[in-house]
């Protein structure tokens, strides 16, 4: 074990909130979305905590750059959801909870593949029917 800071060691010390810039006080924002969501009554109450998820977790990562790009693409789809039904967005809410639990856990796998099922589950939902894109041509 490599000594500390106070003396202490690395495992004497609590996890640092997903070794991000925004910390445990980021996390409990978080936390506190999936809780709302948890209690939303109707889709456009769900859909303001999400969209607020998205941009908390967005501002979490300290990247002040990368904050309006993804507020950009977080908000452009919204124009072509149908209200989901409460069931299925409660059941998303789950991996919302998840991605807190392994940034919390300074799992950046986790919270990787968390994201990534994110993105590619309204693919899956959102866009079913519509005609895949075109291969290239190839290049010879």
């Amino acid at each position: 074990m490599r000594p500390g800071p106070g003396g202490g060691t690395d495992t004497d010390r609590p996890p640092t909130g997903a070794r991000s810039p925004g910390g445990e006080p980021a996390l409990r924002e978080l936390d506190a979305l999936v809780d709302r969501m948890d209690r939303a009554t109707g889709w456009a109450e769900f859909h303001g905590c999400d969209e607020g998820f998205h941009l908390a977790a967005a501002d979490a990562t300290g990247v002040p750059a990368a904050v309006a790009p993804y507020a950009a693409v977080v908000r452009d789809p919204y124009r072509y959801y149908l209200p989901y039904p409460m069931a299925a967005l409660r059941a998303s809410n789950e991996e919302h909870r998840a991605l807190v639990r392994a940034l919390r856990q300074g799992d950046a796998a986790a919270a990787a593949e968390v994201a990534r099922h994110r993105v590619q589950s309204p693919h899956r939902t959102m866009f079913i029917g519509l005609a895949p894109a075109e291969d290239p041509p190839a290049t010879t």
